[in-house]
C-alpha cells in the first residue's frame, strides 16, 4: 500500500514538472490562455491542466474557473476566425468556417458581427446555396423593374411571390436582402411596418389605446357595446388583441369610456 502511494506521489510530481506549481497555471489560465495552449508549454494535454487547476478549489472558485474556461475557448475560436477572415479578405460563410473550425456554429453570428465591425464584408457572391442558379442578377433585377412599373409602386414580398416570375427568396439569396435588390433595381425600398395599417395585426404596434379607440367606433356605429360576433366581424383587429389588452366582453362593457358614450348618447 505504501509503495502504491509513493508511486502516485511521484507521478503527480512528474506531471507538474519541477518548479511548476498550480498557482502558475491558474495565473496563465486567468490571463486568457486556453488549456491546450498552457498544456503545449509543458508537454501536457489541456484536460490534464484542467485537472490540476480545479484540484482543491471550493464551489465559488470552480464556477469562476468554468466561466473563464468558456471565455478562453471563445477567445481562441474568435482569434482563429478573424485570422481566416483576414486570409479570405471577407467574412466566411458558415459552411466555410465549419470546414476549418468544427463546432463554431454556436458563435458564428457573434463572430460575424465582430468581423463586420472590423471592416470585413459578408456577401453571398462567393458561394451558392443549394442548386445552381438558373437566372442571372440582371434577369432578376429587370423582372423586378417590370413588376414595379406594372403595379406603379415597389412590390412587396407577397406581391412578388404571387404576381412575379421569381420568389422573393431568390432575391434574398442572390443579393443578401430584399431591400438591397430593390435599391439595385432603382426602386425605393419598402420599410417593414411603415404604417399602422400595414402592421395593425402585429402586437408590437397595437396598444391598449388603439383597441379602445376602435371599440368606441364600433359602439357608435352599432348603437351600443358590440357583442363577441360583432367584434370579430367588424373589429379592426383580431379578438385576441382586444382580449389581451382590455379583457373579456363583460369587462369591455364595463369600461368607463363606453359608459360615458351611453350616458351622453353619442351613438
Amino acid at each position: 500500500m505504501n509503495i502504491i502511494m509513493n508511486k502516485a506521489k511521484v507521478k503527480r510530481g512528474v506531471l507538474l514538472k519541477m518548479g511548476i506549481c498550480r498557482d502558475t497555471l491558474i495565473s496563465q489560465f486567468i490571463s486568457g490562455l486556453s488549456l491546450s495552449e498552457i498544456g503545449s508549454r509543458y508537454n501536457r494535454t489541456g484536460e490534464r491542466i484542467w485537472q490540476i487547476i480545479r484540484r482543491g478549489c471550493d464551489e465559488n472558485e470552480y464556477k469562476q474557473f468554468i466561466e473563464q474556461k468558456k471565455k478562453n475557448r471563445e477567445a481562441a475560436k474568435l482569434a482563429g476566425f478573424m485570422a481566416y477572415t483576414k486570409e479570405l479578405g471577407r467574412v466566411p460563410c458558415l459552411n466555410e468556417a465549419l470546414k476549418i473550425y468544427p463546432g463554431i456554429q454556436t458563435y458564428y453570428h457573434k463572430f460575424r458581427k465582430v468581423a463586420e465591425e472590423s471592416g470585413f464584408v459578408h456577401t453571398t457572391k462567393h458561394y451558392k446555396r443549394g442548386r445552381r442558379r438558373l437566372y442571372t442578377e440582371v434577369e432578376l433585377l429587370s423582372h423586378l423593374k417590370k413588376l414595379a412599373s406594372k403595379l406603379g409602386y415597389t412590390p412587396s414580398c407577397n406581391e412578388i411571390n404571387k404576381k412575379g416570375k421569381f420568389t422573393h427568396n431568390m432575391y434574398v439569396t442572390c443579393f443578401g436582402s430584399m431591400q438591397k435588390a430593390q435599391e439595385l433595381a432603382g426602386l425605393s425600398p419598402n420599410k417593414k411596418y411603415n404604417s399602422l395599417e400595414n402592421a395593425r395585426r402585429h402586437p408590437k404596434y397595437i396598444t391598449k389605446e388603439h383597441c379602445l379607440e376602435d371599440l368606441k367606433r364600433l359602439h357608435i356605429e352599432l348603437g351600443g357595446p358590440p357583442s363577441l360576433v360583432q367584434l370579430k366581424k367588424h373589429g379592426k383587429y383580431t379578438f385576441s388583441k382586444y382580449y389581451n389588452r382590455l379583457g373579456g366582453i363583460k369587462k369591455m362593457r364595463e369600461l368607463p369610456e363606453l359608459k360615458e358614450l351611453s350616458i351622453t348618447g353619442a351613438f
